[in-house]
């Protein structure tokens, strides 16, 4: 009695890549599987550019953009011989622009306490962006546009990082003056000279000036805080 051995169920092949949006001299991993069949398989590609490669796993960089259909070819090792085939197309885009950023603050000369504001931007890579700062203070903040008051003055080293969608990320540091907070000079401390006023005590004739409290009357002439002096004369004169 002569006994058979049922047929090898049929072939089946497919394939995965990734990255699955490639782009122009980037490389792709191209992987295969096979079903079925006799083992072992042999793999045979094609990608849809002239060219071409054997084995399960194989990766291909394409130089130019456009669509490819990648053909995947499977043979088994039995006898008869079984072949399968599996086919994908390959969109290939332009690579992005490199990923820059900088970013500008305003005021420009800040002092202490103030509000500055910071306004990043970006370009090139893959949109959407993140935004991560270092104030150089120990201070941080996450957005293109962001607010930070310097409590101390002194020189500041500021940068912003941009991450794109696809991981890139790039750097823009500046850095920052900050002067200390400037005491603006009260209206009688400015203008004390035109409160200088006649009056007369006593019949006499003499004159006031007000200025950081000092007082000046009477007889003779006195010399206040910053060194003016107020003329003073006797009964009936002038000043």
């Amino acid at each position: 009695m002569t006994v058979t051995s049922p047929p090898p169920p049929p072939l089946s092949a497919s394939f995965t890549f990734s990255p699955s949006s490639s782009q122009t001299n980037q490389q792709v991993t191209f992987t295969a599987a096979a079903n079925g069949g006799t083992t072992p398989y042999m793999f045979s590609w094609t990608f849809g550019d002239s060219s071409s490669d054997i084995g399960s796993t194989v990766a291909h960089t394409y130089t130019s953009v456009g669509t490819f259909t990648v053909v995947l070819a499977v043979t088994d090792s039995g006898s008869p011989q079984q072949s399968a085939i599996s086919q994908q197309s390959v969109t290939v885009t332009n690579q992005p622009a490199p990923l820059t950023t900088s970013f500008a603050y305003s005021p420009s000369s800040p002092t202490v306490g103030q509000n500055v504001t910071f306004t990043a931007s970006a370009s090139g890579g893959t949109a959407p962006y993140s935004f991560r700062w270092n104030f150089g203070d120990g201070s941080s903040g996450e957005a293109s546009t962001v607010f930070h008051t310097y409590t101390n003055p002194g020189s500041y080293n500021a940068s912003i990082m941009v991450i794109d969608a696809e991981g890139h990320s790039t750097t823009w540091s500046e850095t920052i003056e900050t002067s200390p907070l400037q005491l603006v000079p009260s209206f009688w401390q400015q203008y004390w000279y035109l409160l200088a006023v006649p009056i007369a005590i006593g019949g006499l004739s003499t004159i006031l000036v007000l200025r950081n409290r000092s007082r000046v009357s009477g007889r003779g002439k006195k010399t206040d805080s910053m060194g003016a002096a107020a003329g003073v004369q006797g009964r009936g004169g002038s000043f």
